[in-house]
């Protein structure tokens, strides 16, 4: 816990010392970014980024909350008794973005679902995703990367263990996410009206939510972009928790480069990391 603040409160000095350092003094492309502007840009980050990471805390207290009533009312019934459809229903309504919520036994097959498209997933083993191995092993809660759910559709999965009175593991509980309406909830808002493009990835370039539109792939568009300037910054975003940057690309239908000023900070949970990326066009 301690390291995960560390990293939170080192991203957020890094972000706002951009700013004092005078980085957003110098002249980019001929021209002079505004006082309005500057700061506008840095704080709406921040504030972004502050809310996912409170998105994401709520999200596993309240899983972490279920888990521990589940655990509670364990018996002759084990992880199926009466009250478990309750608790993961509480859970699957908490927030938007929440698809369904499940309950995975210590061999990682899944017993009880609620919430939306659960017909799929019963009886369903969960044993080859990293996270559930790593909870199956260590008995620590964890969050997965970007997938493919069997529902269709981008997902990320936020799983916590079930704990008896006597203290032994009887297996899990997880949340399955779509993060672009999960994202989205807590960018729009902030961003309503700006004039400020947001996106949401992993370090290795999925796109976890885009402001203009879901479907996006940072890693693809680098991979076939013929501006280096774009693929330099991807690469630096990925490989740093926070900074700034600018880049060139050519947008459809246009036949000159465009030049953008990036700000990026990092959100996340459980050694999960999120790069919260806020960027504007410049001239």
């Amino acid at each position: 816990m301690a390291e995960r603040v560390a990293v939170i409160l080192s991203g957020m000095l890094m972000v706002a010392a951009l700013l004092v350092a005078g980085f957003y003094a110098e002249q980019v492309g001929g021209c002079n970014t505004t006082d309005t502007d500057r700061t506008g840009m840095t704080e709406t980050l921040l504030v972004l980024q502050s809310r996912l990471d409170r998105a994401l805390a709520g999200l596993d207290s309240d899983l972490s909350a279920a888990a521990g009533r589940i655990g509670t009312g364990y018996g002759s019934e084990g992880l199926s008794w009466p009250g478990t459809s309750g608790e993961l229903a509480r859970v699957a309504g908490s927030r938007p973005g929440v698809i369904n919520t499940l309950v995975f036994s210590r061999k990682g097959i899944v017993t009880v679902a609620a919430g939306d498209e659960t017909a799929q997933v019963l009886d369903a083993s969960l044993g080859d995703q990293a996270h559930i191995q790593r909870l199956l092993a260590t008995f620590q809660p964890g969050m997965s990367g970007l997938f493919m759910a069997v529902e269709g559709y981008p997902a990320v999965s936020m799983a916590t263990p079930v704990f008896l009175p006597d203290g032994m593991c009887a297996g899990g509980v997880s949340a399955l996410i779509r993060p672009h309406d999960f994202i989205g909830v807590v960018v729009q808002p902030v961003i309503g009206g700006s004039r400020f493009h947001v996106f949401v990835m992993q370090p290795d370039g999925k796109v976890l939510y885009d402001s203009g539109g879901e479907g996006s792939d940072l890693a693809v568009d680098l991979g076939h972009s013929r501006f280096t300037g774009l693929a330099g910054a991807g690469r630096k975003i990925a490989a740093e928790p926070s900074g700034r940057t600018t880049y060139e690309y050519l947008a459809p239908g246009l036949t000159h480069p465009v030049r953008k000023e990036v700000l990026w900070a990092t959100a996340g949970i459980h050694g999960t990391e999120w790069r919260v990326v806020i960027t504007r066009e410049l001239g």
